[in-house]
């Protein structure tokens, strides 16, 4: 492969980003096991927001969340909703709810997603 070629391989994936947010929509107890993943490792800035809401939900102690409780935390920090509306979503709920459209049910596979964004993240910062 020329290097042409390589720098033509997109550096981001939005289904395996969005496939995270909507399996820990689904399976919130998965949130316990992905601190390693980062809402910087994002490629996708709303999605990269709603994931650090979903963290936030996890420091306050709060391991069982819906739709709503995480909308509650996005209306609450003005960053994260400003983030989220400056990209174009302007319903939210609707939003979340299409992203459990592709949530995973096994935590390896969940798994899999984040290597996936993490590494895509890895691969930015070093190009």
């Amino acid at each position: 492969m020329r290097i042409e070629e390589i720098r033509k391989i997109p550096l981001h994936d939005k289904t395996a980003e969005i496939g995270v947010i909507g399996t820990l929509l689904v399976n919130n107890e998965f949130a316990l096991r992905s601190n390693f993943l980062k809402h910087t490792h994002f490629y996708t800035i709303e999605l990269g927001h709603i994931y650090k809401a979903i963290m936030m939900l996890m420091e306050k102690g709060i391991t069982t969340f819906d739709t709503f409780s995480l909308l509650a935390i996005i209306e609450s920090n003005k960053d994260i909703k400003e983030g989220i509306i400056f990209a174009g979503i302007t319903d939210i709920i609707e939003f979340l709810e299409d992203c459990k459209l592709v949530a995973r049910s096994e935590y390896t596979e969940f798994e899999l997603l984040t290597q996936r964004i993490m590494t895509l993240s890895f691969k930015r910062t070093v190009s």
